[in-house]
């Protein structure tokens, strides 16, 4: 597939149903209001390097089996001070596990591992800055479970948060894209083979 090009793109990957207006909305099902039909997990993504703008992935990315990969293929089409708006299943949720064709799971610091200066920043290439993460409440499916019943009633949500399982479902995400730019690499470039070899010790 010939890359998709542009400088302004913004992209609904794992759309489903539910579609955004200037977006271009993508799923592999063959849904009517699927603007463009892709399997995300087939990498890479037909879009050229820094060619989105922004990004949207609601409860797409505990679906991708090689979570690390697909990120970096984001941040590649990604343009530097891109946005992304993520909505994952948070761990807390039985919902998570239900869910068979889950297959990675989020807290609410899943993405702390990909700003810089983490404690585990070589896992990744992929440099974000995180603007927001809110926890929050969503029946995305008509099954019945007690804790949907009264769960808005509970009290210090955070608090207990902290100990008890189900006081939250999903996961919000506003995340910046990140990149050095070109002068700030060769800032940092090693010399020349041919310069360092030649040179008297």
């Amino acid at each position: 597939m010939t890359a998709i090009k542009g400088n302004e793109l913004k992209l609904n990957l794992g759309s489903g149903r539910k579609v955004y207006p200037n977006f271009i909305n993508i799923d592999k099902a063959a849904l009517p209001e699927t603007d463009l039909r892709l399997d995300l997990e087939q990498l890479p993504l037909p879009f050229s390097d820094n060619s989105a703008s922004e990004i949207i992935c609601e409860h797409t990315l505990e679906h991708i089996g090689h979570f690390t990969e697909f990120l970096e293929e984001m941040y590649r089409i990604t343009k530097p001070g891109g946005k992304w708006k993520i909505v994952v299943p948070y761990y807390k949720y039985e919902g998570t596990f239900r869910d068979p064709t889950h297959k990675c799971f989020f807290s609410e610091n899943t993405f702390d591992y990909f700003t810089e200066k983490n404690t585990f920043d070589y896992y990744s290439k992929v440099r974000l800055k995180v603007l927001n993460k809110v926890l929050r409440n969503s029946s995305k499916t008509n099954i019945k479970t007690p804790i949907k019943r009264f769960r808005k009633y509970i009290p210090f949500k955070r608090f207990f948060n902290l100990f008890l399982w189900n006081i939250y479902s999903e996961v919000y995400f506003e995340l910046e894209v990140v990149k050095e730019k070109e002068s700030e690499k060769e800032k940092g470039k090693l010399p020349d083979e041919k310069y360092w070899r030649g040179l008297k010790r």
